[in-house]
């Protein structure tokens, strides 16, 4: 239900934002992590005389495939949920289902084998790993709509820093 929305646009309409309302015409430093990682390359790419230095980290300048898989899994958590409706659901019932299933597909990519070696869970406060899972991963994506989700799996999933208009 959202409009098709890349890299390329995001990265357009925040130098707008930069240059138009801000005023700056120069940046020290472009940063991301992820998916803001790849808008960082998008950054260095379109603007290379207004930014003097990228640091994108844990992501990259075109989505692999295996990680368009991952996505993948993310995305079928949420639209299988029957609460979804193709998009068409209502703001006072979510899907939460899928949004809860989201949050466990993440959980497993969003942070280290080490953190959960570790049990580094605990040092935030949670009595188990099941608390966390669910006070953390599922509570993060309670909050968000599904539609959006979608959208912005779209824009990671086809993300390339090389097919501008």
């Amino acid at each position: 239900r959202f409009p098709e929305v890349m890299l390329y646009d995001n990265v357009v309409c925040q130098h707008r934002l930069v240059t138009e309302h801000f005023g700056i015409s120069s940046l020290e430093l472009v940063v991301g992590w992820s998916m803001g990682a790849q808008q960082t390359y998008q950054w260095g790419c379109l603007y290379p005389e207004m930014v003097k230095r990228i640091a994108p980290f844990c992501g990259s300048a075109k989505t692999a495939p295996h990680n368009f898989v991952f996505l993948e899994g993310v995305k079928n958590a949420l639209i299988t949920d029957d609460a979804w409706k193709h998009g068409w659901y209502s703001p006072d019932a979510p899907p939460k289902k899928g949004l809860r299933a989201v949050g466990r597909v993440y959980a497993g990519w969003g942070l280290s084998q080490a953190f959960y070696r570790q049990e580094c869970w605990k040092q935030l406060n949670y009595a188990s790993l099941e608390d966390f899972l669910v006070g953390f991963w599922e509570g993060f994506f309670l909050q968000r709509d599904a539609n959006n989700l979608l959208a912005m799996l779209n824009t990671w999933q086809h993300a390339d820093i090389s097919n501008n208009p």
